[in-house]
């Protein structure tokens, strides 16, 4: 056999091992359906704008949010302001409640722009069967409409919405502790997590 035909068979040989390894590759790593999507919204990312929409002014229950020196007030729809401009923050209203915020602390005011309780929370949850989610000093409690606060934050690490049976489950991560809170704030069922 002259060279020229060893180098054909050798280079026949040589692309047949590489198509059968790409194959394989691409029988090995096909990718799952959350793959596939993860992939396509990392790309979908590079050309679609992550600018938030736009913020309406309007609040609801006939209010609206002004703005003056990066501070908001709530103005009704007569047109009188029916705060001063203290806020950093206010959102729509839920249930005759917005949340604000006020020196990075949030809590909520009623349509007229009362302040419903003190504004002294690290995070709040919008109003869900009268009731309200807080976090204080990465603790959580509870609130009802007035502000009073039901569920003292201190003891529980998490505490869900309350159902529409009235009810929200609550935990302490430290101590392993589950409990099943009514809408007092009474605890009806505990249980401890096996460590």
């Amino acid at each position: 056999m002259n060279v020229s035909k060893k180098f054909l068979i050798a280079s026949g040989i040589v692309s047949l091992v590489l198509i059968i390894a790409g194959l394989a590759i691409t029988y090995y790593t096909k990718k799952t359906p959350e793959q596939k999507q993860a992939e396509f919204m990392a790309e979908r990312r590079r050309w679609v704008p992550l600018t938030p929409p736009p913020q309406s002014d309007r609040l609801g229950q006939g209010a609206r949010r002004a703005e003056k020196n990066e501070r908001f007030a709530v103005v009704g729809a007569d047109g009188k302001a029916k705060t001063d401009y203290r806020f950093t923050a206010i959102r729509p209203f839920v249930n005759g409640r917005a949340i604000v915020m006020k020196d990075g602390k949030f809590g909520f005011i009623d349509a007229n722009g009362r302040e419903i309780g003190k504004i002294i929370y690290d995070s709040v949850s919008q109003f869900a069967n009268g009731r309200a989610i807080v976090n204080r000093g990465g603790k959580a409690g509870v609130i009802d409409m007035n502000g009073r606060e039901i569920v003292v934050p201190g003891y529980f690490d998490s505490i869900s919405p309350f159902t529409s049976y009235g009810e929200a489950r609550a935990e302490n991560f430290t101590t392993g502790t589950i409990a099943i809170l009514n809408m007092d704030g009474k605890i009806i069922q505990r249980a401890v997590r096996q460590q």
